[in-house]
């Protein structure tokens, strides 16, 4: 409906909760949390990736995302070893995700496992699975990288922004293979609705 508000409070052509054409800088508090939400994303993500392994039938597409899981394992080593130490603050408990939409993101593209119970389909297949880690989790992710280097300082940011340098410029390496196999993939009408309705659904996930 025209003018009418979206579920998650937007309307069309909005930019979501956190951006801003005019960024403040952090704190050190701030920093630590979207450190730690840095950190638990690529930990979620290399699950994922994990065990899109054991879902995709396709001996190239295992092998893209297993070499791509243990590069989400290494960008998030590099963000935990990031991590500041505060007084009274455990490390761990700044391993949170950095909102709620990206948390159901997750947990939709994990559903999507083999179940154990009673070997029901996985809700997204493998052209979507794909789409959507490769056309919405990892630019999501990088979009968060840019807001966040656009929040820090070149003096007092140094070291965060050279581990933010090296863990960008992997992300779009994966990013990119990513995309060039998902395109591959979109061969007839069937794959192209399944990839545009995965996206579709994952994009309102992160209106929550």
């Amino acid at each position: 409906m025209s003018g009418g508000l979206r579920r998650g409070g937007g309307t069309p052509g909005t930019p979501r909760a956190g951006y801003s054409g005019e960024q403040t800088r952090l704190t050190l508090q701030e920093s630590a949390t979207r450190l730690g939400a840095f950190c638990w994303t690529e930990r979620r993500l290399f699950e994922v990736l994990g065990a899109a392994v054991g879902v995709l039938a396709s001996a190239d597409s295992k092998i893209l995302v297993d070499r791509h899981a243990a590069h989400a394992a290494w960008r998030g080593q590099q963000w935990w070893e990031r991590l500041p130490v505060l007084a009274q603050v455990d490390r761990e408990e700044l391993v949170a995700p950095e909102s709620p939409g990206v948390a159901a993101l997750y947990r939709s593209l994990s559903s999507c496992a083999p179940r154990e119970d009673n070997g029901s389909p996985a809700p997204l297949g493998p052209v979507g699975l794909l789409a959507g880690l490769y056309r919405v989790a990892l630019p999501r992710l990088g979009a968060s990288y840019a807001t966040y280097r656009a929040l820090t300082s070149l003096v007092s940011d140094a070291p965060a922004r050279r581990t933010l340098s090296q863990v960008e410029a992997d992300l779009e390496v994966d990013r990119a293979e990513g995309e060039s196999f998902v395109h591959s993939l979109l061969t007839c009408e069937e794959a192209i609705d399944e990839a545009a309705a995965a996206m579709a659904t994952l994009e309102k996930l992160l209106l929550a």
